[in-house]
């Protein structure tokens, strides 16, 4: 068992009583997300980690393994468009705020990130 199916079993002892987790997909801020929720908080999964967060007002999020608090990273990202091959032509810049955990995750790259259309 990997440290992600760890990490979600722990999530269904310690806060769903052990029932099977269905995970939706959605989007946290810019981040595609596969989320559960539970009457007093959201559990988003990205990759290997799992954030929880309050649902409160201005709760801040934390990473579920360690309890670091997230940071994000604003992230650029180009998506060009057109015949051309590599980074040319025409496109637009996207700017993304990435959630990582700094103790769990490598922080995201600020730039440099390309998307082909």
């Amino acid at each position: 068992m990997n440290m992600s199916n760890k990490l979600v079993e722990r999530l269904s002892e310690e806060k769903f009583a052990g029932e099977n987790l269905e995970w939706r997909e959605g989007n946290w801020g810019d981040t595609p997300v596969l989320f559960v929720e539970d009457g007093d908080n959201w559990y988003y999964k990205k990759g290997g980690v799992i954030y929880i967060q309050a649902k409160k007002r201005d709760a801040t999020p934390n990473c579920y393994d360690c309890g670091t608090e997230i940071e994000f990273v604003r992230q650029s990202q180009s998506e060009w468009a057109g015949q051309f091959t590599g980074p040319v032509g025409g496109g637009d810049v996207k700017l993304k705020h990435i959630p990582y955990c700094p103790k769990c995750e490598k922080k995201p790259e600020r730039s440099g990130v390309m998307i082909g259309s």
